[in-house]
């Protein structure tokens, strides 16, 4: 009997299916049995540990956006990055993002702005003091130069 669509097989198909006859194979030849790796002991060493995840259902959602607007009314140098608040809260930081998006980027604008802020004080403290320096040194009559 012949089915009414046959479709050929595609190559990655056969390696699918000749791939676990292989290995039976390879494990015959060198005496390993399949109950090694299939008990329960070792199937629980292979898993990794993860986090259990937090149901949106099982956390209070008002309660971590009052969090997220507490901290996004704080001083600019205590802003903390997602990451870190994400862990305070023990939930993960793409949960976080997903249900608070807008208050998320205004978190992350605002941290943005003071990382700039910051860069931008420290790069004008450095040119002020090299103009220092160079004042000083037309005082003294040298001429600063690169070397």
């Amino acid at each position: 009997m012949k089915p009414d669509s046959y479709e050929p097989l595609e190559w990655y198909d056969l390696k699918l299916l000749i791939l676990p006859k292989f290995l039976y194979l390879i494990f015959l030849t060198i005496n390993f049995s399949s109950s090694v790796f299939a008990s329960p002991e070792n199937l629980a060493k292979a898993q990794p540990h993860q986090q259990k995840r937090i149901s949106p259902r099982s956390c209070d959602l008002n309660q971590i956006e009052n969090f997220l607007n507490q901290h996004l009314e704080q001083s600019p140098d205590l802003i903390s990055p997602l990451t870190i608040i994400a862990k305070n809260l023990k939930v993960d930081k793409k949960f976080i993002s997903r249900y608070f998006r807008d208050l998320c980027q205004k978190i992350v604008a605002k941290r943005l702005s003071y990382k700039k802020d910051c860069y931008l004080d420290s790069l004008k403290q450095c040119c002020n003091e090299v103009e220092q320096v160079t004042k000083m040194l037309f005082k003294q009559g040298e001429y600063p130069t690169e070397d």
